[in-house]
């Protein structure tokens, strides 16, 4: 009786060790310590982790470079102010519709201002006036972080491939996903750091159509509307 208990013993100290080292070691990727954020994640959730992230502050800007492809080079930057729960103001930066504004309330109304001596009285437009549309052809309501996150994830039925990749700055990944056409590529690059995005391309077949360059990016106390 007396070796039968030991044994018992020796059994499970056994099957416990096995058992934390399959829970917490090399053989359990999902467990461990020095996984990145990202890894594991379907396209959803890692989209779903950046909307959760610039959720978290109530107020941020950003400046937005702007390239589109399909008809030559055509060229605009622009600077954007977001608050929660949806107010925007942008005011484009030139070449494009230089010194314009466009401000989006959170209650749905949007006001336009055109650049020069044509932009003293402000205009009420709908969200696809041509006023208010860019050199892709986006509506500039699509213009906040929250509207290009939530756009990729309403994408999802129709993702047919998706894969992260390392970008050449080490803080940075690429997520590619691929769709049917017109627009059948997205890349965006990534930086984990801060869980924001940085740049976007889009592709009709292997051909570049535009890429949006983001540049300082403020949040918080940080933001700064005198510029507007």
């Amino acid at each position: 009786m007396v070796f039968q208990r030991h044994a018992t013993r020796k059994y499970c100290a056994v099957f416990l060790f096995v058992f934390t080292f399959l829970q917490f070691g090399g053989a359990s990727p999902a467990f461990s310590a020095d996984m990145q954020w990202w890894e594991g994640k379907n396209r959803v959730q890692v989209f779903s982790e950046l909307l959760k992230e610039i959720n978290a502050y109530s107020t941020y800007q950003c400046k937005m470079k702007i390239e589109s492809y399909d008809d030559g080079l055509r060229e605009a930057s622009q600077i954007l102010w977001y608050t929660q729960p949806g107010h925007m103001k942008i005011k484009q930066l030139g070449p494009f519709k230089k010194g314009a504004t466009v401000k989006i309330e959170s209650g749905g109304r949007i006001t336009a201002r055109l650049g020069g001596l044509l932009g003293i009285l402000p205009v009420n437009v709908g969200p696809d006036s041509s006023l208010i549309k860019g050199i892709t052809g986006d509506s500039a309501v699509l213009s906040s972080y929250q509207a290009i996150i939530n756009k990729s994830i309403e994408r999802e039925p129709g993702v047919k491939e998706f894969t992260i990749n390392p970008a050449p700055d080490k803080n940075e990944i690429v997520v590619v996903y691929k769709m049917a056409e017109p627009i059948s590529e997205y890349r965006f690059t990534i930086d984990t750091d801060r869980r924001i995005i940085v740049a976007l391309e889009r592709f009709r077949g292997d051909k570049l159509s535009s890429k949006i360059v983001w540049s300082d990016v403020r949040f918080g106390k940080d933001v700064d509307e005198s510029e507007y």
